[in-house]
């Protein structure tokens, strides 16, 4: 008996997966990689007006996209550690308000210098590392339901989340002809500001990892 018990404890069961989860957190991935997109395309569309209006020169333009580009991507190096060590959710929801804060401390920088908004600009890397994010979330919680009707759907889902980029695209195009002329660049990263909410669950395989 006591030996039975102490097999049953050696295998561990990962807590149940069902279709409302899965689909749950596919709508949060696709929400959150959206609104990323819409930073980066934002600051990329916005940066000669953002130029003008603080009396920098194309070379000068072309000077901060270049260290802006490179320190993102230094940025979104650290969030793969970030998954492992602290869950697939956490993580999601570090790259949501990551790229929310940048877009909230863009828009009131001020008149702080080069520096500081090369920094400030430098946690859209966040807002990159959304689409890893989701792709390890993602299937890790495909792997676990066991809905032979999800699994059929896979494919749909996946490619639901992917299309966040050119509908992220869309979005900040479509936002910034509108909000431009009525609250000008800074109204339009105020308005990519968005609250970071635990709406989806741990993937099973981060339960188990964690144990």
């Amino acid at each position: 008996m006591e030996r039975e018990e102490a097999v049953s404890q050696t295998f561990w069961t990962p807590p149940p997966v069902d279709a409302h989860d899965v689909s749950r957190a596919s709508w949060t991935a696709f929400l959150a990689w959206v609104f990323a997109v819409y930073d980066f395309i934002l600051f990329g569309t916005l940066l000669p007006k953002i130029g003008l209006h603080y009396g920098w020169n194309e070379a000068q333009q072309e000077q901060i996209a270049t260290l802006v580009a490179i320190c993102s991507a230094v940025v979104a190096f650290f969030v793969g550690p970030i998954v492992d060590r602290f869950g697939r959710r956490t993580g999601m929801i570090t790259t949501v308000a990551g790229a929310a804060l940048c877009s909230g401390l863009t828009a009131v920088a001020g008149n702080a210098g080069q520096s500081v908004r090369v920094l400030v600009r430098s946690l859209a890397g966040l807002g990159y590392a959304e689409q890893t994010v989701n792709a390890t979330y993602l299937n890790e919680m495909y792997v676990a339901l066991d809905d032979p009707r999800m699994q059929r759907r896979k494919g749909f889902f996946f490619s639901l989340v992917q299309g966040g980029w050119p509908i992220g695209a869309l979005v900040a195009a479509g936002l910034t002809a509108l909000l431009l002329p009525v609250v000008g660049w800074q109204g339009c990263f105020v308005f990519a500001v968005r609250s970071a909410r635990r709406v989806a669950r741990s993937s099973p395989q981060w339960d188990r990892s964690a144990r």
